[in-house]
């Protein structure tokens, strides 16, 4: 009998091994969509703030009556461009610390369960 227990308590193990293996990896691939998702969306918010920038540079040039304001235009659009760069670099900084906070947080919940299991 002592075997048959054993046996039973094996097999309960690994199918409790097995529970937390599926439930991490459904937790990675769900976290793997939604960070897509952020970085997707991020990009098309950068591309559309430039398009429009650029857009209005064009209007600029084009409306400028003389060297002196078309140059004015292009330095604004520089200057524009370079202050949305700094802002794009912080919002990919925070996006990542936030992508790598949840894998470590996930990775400590997943490396506490089989602990705490057994």
């Amino acid at each position: 009998m002592i075997e048959i227990s054993g046996f039973a308590q094996g097999i309960d193990h690994a199918r409790s091994m097995g529970e937390n293996f599926a439930a991490n990896a459904k937790a990675a691939a769900e976290q793997m969509l939604e960070s897509g998702q952020e970085v997707q969306a991020q990009i098309a918010s950068q591309v559309a703030s430039q398009r429009d920038r650029l857009l209005v540079c064009l209007d600029g040039l084009a409306k400028a009556d003389d060297p002196a304001s078309a140059s004015r235009v292009g330095a604004s659009y520089i200057s524009e461009s370079m202050h949305a760069y700094g802002e794009n670099m912080a919002q990919w900084s925070e996006l990542v610390l936030r992508s790598v906070r949840r894998g470590f947080g996930d990775a400590g919940k997943a490396s506490q369960g089989p602990v705490a299991a057994e």
